[in-house]
């Protein structure tokens, strides 16, 4: 559950000086209020909504989707789709994504003239692969691209689209790049092989392969990106902690985390004015699904 909220207001330690989390965006949100009442660093290893962009106590080890909506945008526009429905859940992380997707596809000539929007819970897969096919008949959609993070409903719109006779490229922000989608189609016919996400990097090769071994896990179906990155939140909250002129309190590390800039393992970690990571071209990657046994296949860098 997403309660970071509840779990910071009720911080037992009056001497925590720094906090890592949240992972999913409504829960940053919600707990960033209550850092900045206690001045207390929150550093996220995967919360990527543009709403948590502010000058304040909130900290982030990936970018916020203002970067990765135009870096979907233009894996889109590669694939020589101008035109693309936009299928996303009126969330934080939904709605910052879908609309800096936007953004980025039309200032580059691109049209989006079919949107379905959800709320939380409420999605019809079915509706929403029939407003697709409706616009590829119509306004000649040549791709879609969906931003949520519930794994359900891409699972069914994408087993919704195939059944509905729709072969269209799709894509999605990295909340669908977990392998978690791939075993909710349950074996289902889908459109899994023509559907690609984007991703933050997972990281140096050493890494995955330390995380591999660690966990004992397949880095192609169970590493999670994120990882990574939470090893660089936890790095940047301990470098700060060390840097941070006495008391080291809860401000003396903030200021300390301005200033970071060192390589982790995510790749380089440096904040801007809003606390938002600065990315670069190694930022997000491209990654596919086997559509036999669901590992995870990265296609590339993503500028």
């Amino acid at each position: 559950m997403c309660s970071a909220y509840l779990a910071l207001s009720r911080l037992p330690c009056p001497f925590a000086v720094g906090v890592i989390g949240d992972i999913c965006s409504r829960a940053s949100v919600a707990a960033a209020g209550v850092a900045n009442k206690r001045q207390i660093p929150v550093i996220s290893p995967a919360s990527t909504s543009p709403s948590l962009s502010a000058p304040d106590f909130f900290f982030r080890t990936v970018p916020s989707d203002r970067f990765q909506g135009v870096a979907a945008a233009h894996l889109v526009r590669s694939s020589g789709a101008n035109v693309t429905a936009l299928v996303y859940e009126d969330d934080a992380y939904g709605y910052g994504l879908a609309f800096s997707f936007i953004a980025g596809f039309t200032k580059d000539g691109g049209m989006v003239p079919v949107v379905y929007q959800f709320k939380d819970g409420k999605g019809d897969p079915q509706a929403a692969a029939a407003e697709v096919k409706s616009g590829v008949q119509g306004k000649g959609v040549q791709a879609v691209f969906m931003a949520t993070n519930n794994l359900t409903f891409a699972a069914d719109f994408l087993v919704a689209a195939k059944a509905a006779n729709i072969s269209l490229p799709i894509f999605a922000g990295d909340a669908l790049s977990d392998y978690m989608l791939y075993e909710q189609l349950a074996g289902r016919p889908s459109l899994i092989n023509t559907f690609t996400s984007t991703s933050v990097s997972p990281g140096s090769r050493e890494f995955v392969q330390a995380y591999s071994s660690f966990t004992g896990s397949d880095p192609s179906t169970n590493y999670q990106a994120f990882a990574a990155h939470a090893y660089d939140a936890v790095t940047a909250l301990l470098r700060a902690y060390q840097a941070a002129a006495a008391p080291k309190d809860g401000a003396a590390v903030k200021a300390q985390l301005d200033k970071l800039d060192f390589q982790g393992v995510g790749g380089r970690v440096q904040f801007d004015a809003f606390g938002d990571l600065v990315p670069d071209n190694q930022t997000y990657v491209a990654v596919k699904f086997n559509s036999t046994s669901g590992a995870r296949m990265v296609q590339g860098a993503v500028s």
